[in-house]
């Protein structure tokens, strides 16, 4: 039996607006002109009606690993999860994150139904998640302090820390204080002393917020040490 093979010529694709670089077919390009042709550009491939069809290779850049597709993740809440598990027990940290949440919210929603006026109820926040946002934000220190050894002595140099890490110092602390509150009627779970002092840390108030103008205090009273900063 005869098989018959039939080329079919592709249609030209409709792509609107994106970033592509014409792929090289001069193989006997010399390597240093081909480094100083790394130009990007904009080209918009037009609708069909053009007889020639012309190929582009697509630049792609990789996500960051904390982005994710799903619109319910957040990368701040599962730091703060993944920092405070211990034995590798996250899904029982992650059940008593939620029950913390759930009490923020019934918190903030009965302050809303006591408060008597329209300029009182707007003030009040009542979304859970950005109290909690909100409450990791005013934690965060602005300077660190990183220890350096000159002529024999340790010396506590004041640095700016990135957003990573002042993200786990703010995160550290709020864990640090929720566990070290004493056991009352009111908060014996831990779900509970945390939303405390989250509440309090949205106030700008409590232990957590305390720690952050201590360390903060004790930077600024190393400025005289700035100067060995050589990264």
């Amino acid at each position: 039996m005869a098989y018959c093979l039939r080329l079919v010529r592709p249609r030209p694709l409709t792509i609107a607006a994106v970033t592509c670089r014409p792929i090289n077919t001069d193989f006997g390009e010399a390597t240093t002109q081909t480094k100083k042709r790394k130009t990007e550009y904009r080209r918009v491939r037009k609708p069909t009606g053009s007889d020639g069809v012309h190929y582009y290779e697509l630049l792609h850049k990789t996500a960051h690993p904390q982005i994710e597709p799903s619109v319910f993740y957040d990368g701040v809440l599962a730091k703060f999860v993944n920092l405070g598990m211990r034995h590798g027990r996250k899904q029982l940290f992650q059940s008593i994150m939620s029950k913390a949440l759930k009490i923020i919210k019934h918190t903030q929603l009965e302050k809303y139904d006591k408060a008597s006026t329209d300029a009182e109820r707007a003030e009040i926040e009542t979304d859970a998640l950005k109290v909690f946002h909100t409450a990791i934000e005013n934690c965060k220190p602005i300077f660190g302090i990183n220890k350096l050894r000159r002529g024999g002595k340790d010396i506590m140099v004041p640095v700016p820390f990135p957003d990573a890490r002042r993200l786990h110092f703010a995160s550290k602390w709020i864990l640090e204080a929720a566990k070290s509150m004493p056991k009352t009627e009111d908060e014996r779970n831990l779900e509970q002393r945390l939303a405390s002092i989250l509440l309090s840390s949205y106030e700008h108030k409590g232990v957590a917020i305390k720690k952050k103008e201590e360390y903060t205090k004790h930077a600024y009273a190393n400025r005289a040490f700035a100067h060995f900063r050589w990264w």
